[in-house]
């Protein structure tokens, strides 16, 4: 074994020996002998080693033999062995392995040459030939190469070449050739090129073809997509029906996020093309590609047919007085081919595209089916009512399809009131209950008063908004029989002043006695117990008998045809009037909701008369039931990615489900037995929720199976209701996401607070379709939901790929732990869940160093002279001293690096100067470089004998304003400091901006002195926005003296796209605000909070500090606020406002808790949708969902109000 280049050891292993006393011997001896005391082995054998050591150079001469010598007296001669150099070394040098590393894959955007590395690396020693090969053409220059050994135990070279970007570019293939050894036949070559070297991929290439609207309008045009990697010499020729094309426009080329480049090209297509029927093709070429071409065919397809349009008004309920005033429905069916245009137009003007939202062409068997929703608000255009017309065009006709819907200017002009007088008996109490109602009118407020005997009577009403936008109002009050009979005529009075309207109702007690039969009558208390505003337990039956005699007459209550014994009867009679009378029976809920039939019988012995009267829960709840309003939820993409099934949840919220059966469909195939069935939910609102699982393969799911979800009940209280679902096909194409991590900065993890909180974000883009999976997890477990925030995906600028982020919340407490964290997404375009990690404390990004050049006084009068760097990350620095170029060694005092507490690093180079040296005007410079982050600093220190003016601490510090400082103000200073000996020194500053000495007017110069007798010189420079803009390096210096510099980056400005993003966890407090802002260049930026109707700005998070790749010229920076839900839920208006150097205006994104969809938990589950408000404006069609949740709610509460009843019946009055 060879343990550097001057030595070599050798190891003698002497085994199977008894286990007696040996000797082992070298002959020669070497330097370094050592000798293993022997090892035993079940007590019989032994093995023992010895090791030497010995210069190379007598290796190469001498042999060396390892002996064994019994110590036991014996002269018999033990076993031997001897090595040479020629059994190490063979005589012909060993192969070599050749090796070319080739410049990055990427972009090389500043380098106008390149290099290629020819690598050596073999076994042996020894000299090589290297040529280097163009095309196939040799170079004329050779070069030698010495391999020499390396740190792998091998030896290697390497021989460098310098070519040019274009060449590389263009995919010239390059040669090492290696011949060993010299003037040999033995040859190795390498070849490489551009093209071999970077693995490039096939672009993928797409047609879009026009749509008929287009085609019409003379403005079409068929689009080709390439997607791929290094296409900047890619071209793309158009070709109609087969001939070359020069009409082609572009092509026009984007990069995205995940590194593709997507080139798009297009080409126009006239209507005389498209009737007779074109075929396009794209075709592209390239040095590293092979040729490719795709085909389109734009042609009239001759079996159209015709669609059919209808438009149908969706009903508003005015109570809610939300901002939408119409919402028209456009259903255009039965129509092929699948291409198809909709817009909207109001008294023959196109309406704004904003305004309304089509839907998805769907196949329907040979034909297919699609939607408009039209959704204006009161506010807006089209708002007060008009002609609303449906523009439909499609290839089967050469005209645009119009249907029209009038709407009237006024969609709730006013309605005058229905009046009814009621009025009922009750014997028992020998009361009678009077009542006036007016329904049907709007708008609302209507007068009721009652007229009877001398004086009027003054009784409260009661109004109420109804479902269909009209009211009802009701006037009742009671009085004694006696009174009843002794009051000629009780009068209602109804007026309605905004139409103008005044009833006058009259009833007298000869209305009540009528000469009819003997009438039976049944009812319940409350009408439908489960659609009633009161927790009750019971049902009371009502069996109401009136006529003219009540001599010995029986009621009997039967229950499946037996007959109750405890059920009572109680008959009054009037002598001279028409009697009425009742019969109650109460019964328990549970009995009333096993669906029995209850029969009231009423006997007249002497007549010969028995009439009967039937009741049930079917019957008297029939129709009453408003319908459940059904919810079939899609299956969660974590099951679906991770287990390979599919699990469809169908949620039923409404009344009266006990009975109720949910039914399963699978393309038409009952799977309700495969289905698992939870118990009845009852909610405090008196609604009942029932859910159903139903589980598929994922193979089954992704196919495109419609699953339907059917409720219905036994005695039909609610019409049958069905949803249906299945997988959306999205015709874009399937791209695979990229991961990256943003991390937060190093002062968020070192905050002394307990209740501090870092943000590590992951950023996922490039994917498409949108629909994805994110999850957190904290060394390899799942992090609860409520710990981070998922925002939706949006749609990515220029691109049909999307971009969403998710953003973990991580307390204080945790960040010693050095957890790792872990964003695992899954998407369709994945065959394995994808995922990126980290620990919390490799989390800091590379940092350029602070420095500080000093002097201090030592013995003898000599000095020290330190250069100190700190505050930078990683590790690797270089610092140097420099006395007229000539580089100093730094003294043994210097400090080694030194970690700090935040992360980073600080290391200093001390240089000892004696009196002497630092008498004579000598300038002494500190370099520092930190190559990580290409940061390269100089400090000049200056002797006694050049700056006497100077104190032995002189050095200039210039501060930059803040972005934020300039935006507010228009202007800001640029401040230089120096630390003076006394106020007398005479030193004055002078600027540069750019290289140009600064206007002296610019300038303010001022002296302070501090409490410790030492003063400082200060000097400002006073510069607009404008003037910082313009600006790159801004240098301050004293004449004769130090010079301080600073440099802003300059370059690409590109402004930030601003995202606000909000979620409430169940388990929080708080509502939790994300603002992000992204893609912008250079980092000059500020964000800030703002409160509806506060001056005060409000204070985030900050997610992280501001990060920025210099490379791509991308910066980001996030900012959280935590709102109590309290605040939240009264409407507060919270604002996020990003100000950046490319504008002087400020971005501003705004959210509310009023901008939220209706929140489904009213109705016992929670179902709704999360809106996201990415952009400035909302989606009407969102807005319209949100109305329609409204709506239905309003619609359950009417009914509920609609059958709820007293105990007592009234009795209509003609």
């Amino acid at each position: 074994m060879r343990e550097s280049q001057e030595r070599v050891m050798f190891g003698c292993l002497l085994t199977g020996f008894p286990p007696e006393v040996l000797d082992i011997i070298w002959e020669p001896d070497g330097d370094v002998k050592t000798h293993f005391p022997p090892v035993i082995q079940d007590g019989k054998k032994a093995y023992s080693v010895s090791k030497m050591t010995v210069a190379v150079s007598k290796f190469l001469t001498t042999p060396y033999t390892c002996r064994v010598k019994h110590s036991t007296g014996s002269k018999e001669n033990g076993p031997s062995a001897t090595i040479r150099y020629k059994d190490c070394m063979g005589q012909s040098p060993k192969p070599v392995q050749v090796h070319i590393l080739t410049p990055n894959c990427g972009e090389q955007e500043t380098e106008a040459s390149l290099e290629l590395v020819c690598l050596l690396r073999s076994l042996g020693p020894g000299k090589a030939s290297v040529e280097w090969l163009i095309n196939g053409e040799v170079e004329p220059k050779k070069v030698e190469a010495e391999l020499t050994a390396d740190k792998d135990n091998g030896f290697s070279s390497f021989v460098r070449r310098n070519i040019s970007k274009d060449s590389w570019e263009n995919g010239d293939r390059y040669t090492c050739k290696v011949t060993r050894p010299l003037g040999s036949q033995n040859v190795t070559m390498y070849n490489t090129s551009k093209c071999q070297a970077c693995s490039m991929r096939q672009p993928i290439i797409s047609i879009t073809k026009p749509s008929y609207r287009n085609l019409l309008e003379g403005t079409a045009s068929v689009t080709c997509s390439v997607v791929g990697s290094n296409l900047g010499n890619i071209q793309i020729i158009w070709h109609v029906d087969g001939k070359p094309s020069p009409h082609a426009q572009g092509p026009l080329e984007k990069k995205e996020a995940n590194g593709n480049q997507n080139v798009i090209s297009t080409h126009p297509v006239s209507m005389e093309q498209w009737k007779k029927g074109t075929t396009f093709s794209c075709e592209i070429g390239g040095h590293c590609y092979e040729n490719d071409f795709k085909d389109i065919i734009i042609k009239n397809d001759t079996n159209t047919i015709k669609p059919s349009v209808a438009i149908s008004r969706a009903p508003l309920d005015i109570s809610l007085k939300n901002a939408v005033a119409l919402i028209l429905i456009c259903d255009v069916s039965g129509f092929f081919p699948k291409e198809i245009s909709i817009s909207w137009k109001k008294n023959g003007m196109p309406l704004n595209e904003t305004l309304y939202n089509n839907g998805m062409a769907k196949a329907a068997g040979n034909v297919y089916t699609t939607y408009s929703i039209l959704t204006i608000g009161r506010d807006e255009p089209g708002g007060k009512g008009g002609s609303y017309s449906c523009v439909v065009h499609h290839s089967s006709s050469d005209k645009p399809i119009t249907t029209s819907e009038n709407v009237p200017m006024d969609f709730f002009e006013p309605k005058a009131p229905l009046v009814e007088l009621l009025q009922s008996i009750d014997q028992k109490e020998k009361t009678v209950m009077l009542k006036c109602m007016a329904s049907n009118y709007r708008p609302s407020k209507v007068s009721i008063r009652w007229k009877s005997g001398p004086q009027n009577r003054n009784e409260a009403s009661a109004e109420q908004a109804m479902s269909d936008g009209t009211y009802r109002a009701s006037s009742q009050f009671q009085i004694p029989i006696s009174q009843w009979k002794s009051v000629e005529s009780n009068t209602c009075e109804v007026v309605h002043k905004e139409t103008n309207f005044t009833v006058v109702k009259k009833t007298t007690r000869k209305d009540w006695i009528v000469p009819t039969a003997l009438t039976l009558s049944l009812s319940t208390t409350p009408f439908c117990h489960s659609t009633g505003l009161e927790n009750r337990s019971s049902i009371i039956l009502f069996c109401s008998v009136h006529g003219y005699s009540l001599e010995k007459m029986q009621i009997t209550w039967e229950i499946g045809g037996k007959v109750q014994q405890d059920s009572k009867a109680e008959a009054y009679q009037q002598s001279e009037d028409q009697f009425y009378t009742t019969s109650n029976l109460t019964l328990s809920l549970k009995e009333w909701n096993k669906l029995q039939e209850y029969t009231c019988k009423v006997t007249q012995p002497e007549a010969k008369h028995i009439q009967t009267a039937h009741i049930s829960k079917c019957t008297a709840c029939k129709d009453s039931i408003p319908p459940p309003s059904l919810y079939l939820l899609k299956p969660p993409l974590k099951m679906l990615l991770t287990q390979g099934k599919a699990l469809l949840t169908c949620l039923a919220v409404g009344y009266e489900l006990e009975h109720a059966m949910l039914t399963w469909m699978v393309n038409d195939h009952n799977h309700t037995k495969d289905a698992r069935t939870e118990n009845i939910e009852s909610h405090t609102n008196w609604t009942q929720s029932l859910k159903s699982h139903l589980n598929i393969t994922s193979q089954v799911w992704g196919s495109g199976s419609n699953v339907q979800c059917i409720i219905s009940h036994p005695c039909a209280l609610f019409p049958d209701t069905k949803q249906s679902i299945q997988k959306y096909e999205d015709s874009s194409p399937i791209k695979e996401p990229t991961l990256s991590l943003i991390t937060p900065s190093a002062t968020q993890l070192m905050q002394p607070s307990t209740q501090a909180v870092a943000w590590l974000a992951c950023v996922i883009s490039g994917f498409s379709p949108a629909e994805i999976l994110v999850w957190w997890k904290k060394n390899n477990r799942d992090v609860v939901t409520s710990e981070y925030i998922t925002g939706p995906p949006v749609v990515e600028t220029g691109s049909s790929t999307f971009t969403t982020q998710s953003i973990l919340k991580v307390p204080a407490s945790e960040w010693e732990n050095r957890a790792l964290y872990t964003c695992v997404v899954g998407h369709e375009s994945l065959s394995d869940l994808k995922n990126i990690s980290r620990t919390l404390y490799d989390l800091l990004e590379p940092a350029s160093p602070e420095v500080v050049a000093f002097h201090s006084s030592e013995d003898r009068e000599g000095q020290k002279l330190v250069c100190f760097a700190t505050n930078f990350y990683p590790q690797n620095i270089d610092i140097q001293w420099y006395i007229k170029g000539n580089l100093l060694n730094c003294s043994a005092d210097s400090s080694t690096l030194v970690p700090l507490a935040n992360g980073k690093f600080q290391k200093s180079c001390d240089l000892l100067v004696s009196g002497e040296e630092w008498s004579k005007p000598e300038i002494y410079t500190c370099t520092v470089n930190h190559s990580a982050t290409t940061s390269f600093v100089k400090k000049d220190l200056h002797s006694s004998g050049m700056v006497s003016t100077l104190n032995n601490e002189t050095a200039i510090k210039m501060k930059l304003p803040s972005f934020e400082e300039l935006f507010m103000n228009k202007s800001a200073a640029v401040t230089c400091m120096m630390q003076l000996v006394n106020r007398t020194t005479n030193a004055t500053f002078s600027w540069a901006m750019d290289g140009e000495s600064v206007n002296a007017n610019a300038v303010a110069t001022e002296v302070l002195e501090e409490s410790n007798s030492t003063s400082w010189l200060y000097s400002k420079l006073w510069l607009n926005l404008t003037e910082w803009n313009a600006t790159t390096e801004f240098t301050c210096s004293i004449s004769d003296g130090p010079t301080e510099t600073k440099f802003r980056r300059n370059g690409t400005i590109k402004p930030p796209k601003v995202y606000l993003h909000h979620q409430q966890s169940s388990e929080d407090s708080n509502v939790t605000l994300l603002c992000m802002a992204k893609d912008f260049y250079p980092g000059e930026i500020f964000l800030e909070w703002k409160e509806e109707n506060k001056e005060m700005s409000l204070k985030g998070h900050n997610a992280h500090d501001l990060k920025c790749d210099h490379k791509k010229q991308k910066c980001s920076l996030m900012s959280i606020l935590e709102v109590p839900t309290s605040k939240w839920m009264t409407g507060i208006t919270y604002t996020c406002l990003v100000a950046h150097i490319s504008s002087e205006n400020i971005t501003a994104r705004r959210a509310s808790s009023l901008s939220d969809t209706w929140d489904c938990a009213i109705m016992g589950a929670a179902v709704c949708d999360v809106r996201n408000e990415n952009e400035d404006e909302y989606s009407e069609l969102e807005d319209a969902n949100g109305v329609w949740n409204k709506v239905s709610t309003f619609m359950v509460l009417f009914v509920v109000a609609l059958f709820y009843g007293g105990l007592v019946t009234f009795i209509k009055v003609k």
